[in-house]
């Protein structure tokens, strides 16, 4: 998926750049030294980390977590940056906080499939 976006994006830009006849002038070191900290730290080090937190957390402690990162940047946003919130950002954030909410109070009563066989109870994975 991330080629795919790449790619387009890629295109994009260059599609726009010749149609707005801007010079084509070659990047200086500090140019290409900003692509390469772009590229390291916020896309290739945050998809590993995202990698070993779904490997060590799981599936639903990890999308729980993605849930609530949108809420702790709401709340940074207002906090600390003094952003002025709509009420349609308030009831996105009281959306995004029951949502943690209810997913965490009902992550401890999920069973794999390995504990249902294990228990007999085989019918409720149909």
């Amino acid at each position: 998926m991330t080629l795919y976006v790449l790619s387009t994006m890629a295109v994009v830009v260059t599609v726009a750049r010749l149609l707005n006849g801007a010079p084509w002038t070659p990047v200086s070191a500090s140019g290409w030294m900003a692509v390469l900290g772009l590229t390291i730290f916020p896309t290739i080090l945050a998809r590993l980390l995202v990698f070993a937190g779904l490997q060590s957390l799981g599936g639903m402690q990890t999308s729980l977590l993605s849930l609530a990162e949108l809420l702790v940047t709401l709340l940074i946003a207002y906090l600390w940056l003094g952003e002025r919130l709509a009420v349609w950002q308030w009831l996105g954030g009281i959306l995004l906080a029951s949502s943690v909410a209810l997913g965490s109070r009902e992550s401890h009563l999920e069973l794999s499939w390995e504990d249902l066989l294990r228990e007999g109870r085989w019918r409720e994975l149909e």
